[in-house]
Formats: structure tokens, C-alpha cells, sequence
């Protein structure tokens, strides 16, 4: 069903415009490096997964993914120094990356139902990755530094910012097909949560 919600929001959403979608005032605080790929940490309070995806697709990349645990220790690492992160439990110390529950009904405490938003294969050591007791069912989006660390959390919430990556060579196109995705999860956002209710 969550494919079938998905696909169906993707195409009614193909005209949305990415304009207006997150209106709210984004900065950058840094950016790093690792395996070819930028990665740059972006505060943005109160922003959903949904917007931190379009913000990311219009400034050409998407939502990390950190798919092994060098990169996610390099990406955080590199990161720990700028004072976003800390070891405060809030969500304003969170940063969404790329990656969703496939769960239908938004209420996963599968680690393993979940996927990356460029199509990478989630694995056994991202399933692995979650904090202890999470995923714990409020599931969006998936979050890192929930409790001070590099481990993710599933939120369904808003978080204070998010972490763009990009590599050249997954956005061709400059972006346009990644940009409809961006817009289809929004919209699939909005409207699922009405569904749901």
C-alpha cells in the first residue's frame, strides 16, 4: 500500500513547484568531504523531512546517505565541531538524512523497513545503526544525533536542520527527476498524514 500511496502521490504531484515549499530560512553551518562526495549541514528550525528533501533537491543534491559506518563516523565527525550537534536529547540538534520508512502506515519499529531516497540498497548495518529502542514507531523520516551520537532515530516530527549531499553524478539531469521525487514526498507528506487521521 505505502508504494501504491507513494506512486500515486508522485504523479499527482508532477506539477507542484518546489517554489514556496520551504519558505522558511535555511543556512548552511559547514560543509565536508568524503569518497568524492560534499556533504553539507544546513540548521533550519522546525523543518519536516519532506521540505529538508525539497531544500536539498533545489540546491542541487539530496538528503544524505550514509550507507557504511566510515562514512557516517567521517560525515558526523567532521560535523561534531560546529555546535549544531550536541548531546542534548531535543530535536533541535537532529539533522535529517535520506533515508524513509517503508512501513505503510508511518508507525515502523522495523529497523529493516526502510530505504535510501537515491536507491541504495539499506543493509544490515544500516538497520544496525538505529539508537537503542528506536526505530520506535513516529517514523517519517530517519534523523542522526538523537541522543548525542552518530546512531539515527526515526522522526515524524520536525528536527533543527538537515545534511545535503552531492556527488555529480547521481543528479544528471540537474536535478529535475530528483526534484518531482522532492515535490511527490511532500506532497505525499501533506496528504498522508490526512489519510492516516
Amino acid at each position: 500500500m505505502r508504494k501504491t500511496l507513494r506512486t500515486g502521490l508522485l504523479l499527482a504531484s508532477a506539477a507542484i513547484p518546489l517554489a514556496g515549499l520551504n519558505a522558511s530560512a535555511a543556512s548552511m553551518i559547514d560543509s565536508t568531504t568524503y569518497g568524492g562526495h560534499t556533504y553539507e549541514l544546513w540548521a533550519d528550525t522546525g523543518v519536516s523531512w519532506e521540505n529538508a528533501l525539497s531544500a536539498a533537491v533545489g540546491g542541487g543534491g539530496y538528503l544524505a546517505t550514509l550507507t557504511d559506518p566510515a562514512e557516517t563516523s567521517a560525515v558526523y565527525g567532521d560535523f561534531i565541531g560546529t555546535g549544531f550537534f550536541t548531546s542534548n536529547a531535543g530535536q533541535a540538534h537532529q539533522a535529517w538524512l535520506g533515508g524513509y520508512t517503508t512501513d505503510s502506515g508511518f508507525t515502523t519499529i522495523d529497523p529493516n523497513a526502510w530505504a535510501w531516497i537515491n536507491g541504495d540498497a539499506w543493509t544490515a548495518i544500516d538497520a544496525g545503526n538505529f539508537a537503542a529502542g528506536e526505530p520506535n514507531g513516529d517514523s517519517t523520516g530517519l534523523t542522526i544525533n538523537r541522543f548525542g551520537t552518530s546512531k539515527w532515530n526515526d522522526e515524524g516530527g520536525t528536527v533543527g536542520g538537515y545534511i545535503v549531499e552531492k556527488d555529480g553524478t547521481r543528479v544528471p539531469d540537474s536535478g529535475s527527476t530528483l526534484a518531482l521525487l522532492a515535490s511527490a514526498c511532500a506532497a505525499m507528506g501533506a496528504l498522508g498524514r490526512r489519510i492516516l487521521k
